[in-house]
């Protein structure tokens, strides 16, 4: 399944690989168990762990601007840790791949991001 991994680390790059799907690759990519954000209005879904705010995981600066743009959490709301973004849910609820239009949308959104090479 090919997916995007946005890391913690803002001097990281976008990570756009093939993973296997699952909960297993999901749950090791995230370092924990997962959690499940929306990101409806890009036709998105987002992981990350669900335990990273009470464990002390980095806030990831890009992953919530990302989610506040697309108004998938709370402004006051942030995202920690590396994230994996895939596809919408297919009609079976399995995830799906990201389409050439998603990987083309986060390019731009890297580029553009304000928190590219900087940490929150």
């Amino acid at each position: 399944m090919k997916v995007a991994i946005i890391p913690a680390d803002s001097t990281q790059p976008f990570r756009f690989e093939d993973m296997e799907p699952g909960l297993k690759p999901l749950q090791d990519a995230v370092g924990g168990d997962i959690e499940l954000v929306g990101i409806r209005n890009a036709s998105m879904n987002m992981y990350l762990n669900e335990d990273g705010k009470p464990t002390g995981l980095p806030a990831n600066a890009r992953a919530t601007e990302l989610a506040h743009r697309f108004h998938a959490i709370r402004a006051d709301d942030y995202i920690t840790g590396d994230i994996v973004l895939v596809g919408p849910f297919d009609e079976d609820g399995g995830d799906t791949d990201l389409t050439a239009e998603h990987v083309a949308l986060l390019e731009l959104f890297q580029e553009n991001s304000p928190f590219e090479r900087e940490s929150l």
